[in-house]
């Protein structure tokens, strides 16, 4: 198989993955729906389902010092580590993954002599 065909055929499932989620996203919103809200699981054959729910917190540091909800940590500066492992260097736990990119671009014009 070519370049051009896999990138192609990645590409398509991409596609497929992104309507299937899409797809996944609206049924899990009519599941939401019909559970019953008094019930935290419901059993059905074969499976539990379970209400569930996570808090996205996106709040500015200076809203967050209004109510008292700032502390202070130590925490890794990533930057540095990254440009110590750049330089050569290997500070422990750190990997490096290889992935593709693929995006979409328009077909380029035809010209016509």
């Amino acid at each position: 198989m070519s370049l051009e065909t896999k990138i192609a055929r990645y590409v398509e499932l991409r596609q497929q993955i992104e309507e299937l989620e899409n797809q996944k996203k609206a049924l899990m919103s009519e599941v939401l729906e019909l559970l019953p809200q008094e019930t935290p699981s419901v059993f059905i054959p074969g499976y539990r389902v379970k209400r569930a729910s996570l808090l996205t917190i996106k709040t500015s540091l200076e809203s967050a010092k209004q109510f008292g909800a700032v502390k202070m940590k130590e925490v890794v500066d990533k930057e540095k580590i990254k440009k110590l492992y750049l330089e050569g260097l290997n500070p422990p736990d750190v990997s490096e993954v290889h992935f593709i990119q693929v995006y979409a671009v328009p077909a380029a014009p035809v010209s016509n002599p």
